[in-house]
């Protein structure tokens, strides 16, 4: 049997194990920073689009959609402090 775990237990926080990750962890990191980049990167195009035009339906859509989003984050009750820090955008 191979122990797999350097510092199981608290100790991995404070200890040779602080930087260290599981694959599967580091696998869902790269997956959520993904997800992540693509939504800046949508935001950051819709401004872009509509900086120098009018776009009204444009911003309605990607308003609406965000609105959808953050409804989905507020039903759910462990996201409650996410929801706090977009309420302060």
């Amino acid at each position: 049997m191979v122990d797999h775990y350097c510092n199981p237990g608290p100790i991995q926080y404070d200890d040779v194990g602080l930087n260290s990750r599981t694959e599967t962890i580091a696998v869902r990191d790269l997956w959520e920073e993904n997800v992540k980049q693509q939504i800046r990167s949508i935001c950051y195009a819709i401004n872009n689009q509509t900086m120098f035009a009018d776009h009204k339906h444009l911003l309605q859509g990607a308003l609406s959609a965000l609105q959808a989003s953050k409804d989905v984050l507020t039903s759910i009750p462990q996201t409650q402090e996410h929801v706090r820090r977009l309420s302060e955008f």
